[in-house]
């Protein structure tokens, strides 16, 4: 008699990651629950039940919860362990999704080359040569370059 194997079993949202929060913690730091219950034409106990992950959920429910937020979902399938070697991931004992902070966002795509670096800096190197021979407000374009990625930089962090 042969034995079966035991499957072992998989912890729920073990490769989960969410963006900011979870549209369940959205709704409860809402001060309009029930207002954002009745764009998604339910009533506010149903409301909180769709909005909640769970192992049952479907992703047209989950997607149908998003958008009484105004809000759409991107799903990305990566390589497994690519998410924290990359960004810091936060998580708690009584919630068991991993939070990612908005501004780790940038770092995980660059991560993933979605933005061909060595592409943008020979636009800008082309860029530059361009405005040289023309040397016509250099000066003044480059402060505008500078301006730029002093914002960008406060806004995505650095790489």
């Amino acid at each position: 008699m042969t034995q079966k194997k035991r499957i072992k079993p998989r912890r729920r949202y073990e490769n989960l990651y969410v963006l900011e929060m979870s549209l369940e913690q959205l709704l409860a730091k809402s001060k309009n629950k029930k207002g954002i219950a009745y764009k998604a034409n339910k009533d506010y106990s149903n409301f909180s039940k769709l909005c909640r992950l769970s192992t049952n959920i479907t992703l047209s429910s989950y997607v149908d919860c998003a958008d009484a937020f105004d809000m759409e979902v991107l799903i990305i399938h990566l390589p497994k362990g690519t998410i924290e070697s990359t960004v810091p991931i936060e998580s708690s004992h009584d919630n068991p999704i991993k939070l990612i902070a908005r501004q780790h966002l940038a770092t995980l795509l660059n991560q993933l080359e979605v933005v061909n670096v060595k592409t943008v800096e020979q636009q800008v190197i082309y860029l530059l040569n361009q405005e040289i021979k023309k040397s016509k407000g250099l000066v003044s374009w480059l402060k505008r370059i500078a301006y730029f990625l002093s914002r960008f930089l406060r806004q995505y962090g650095e790489y």
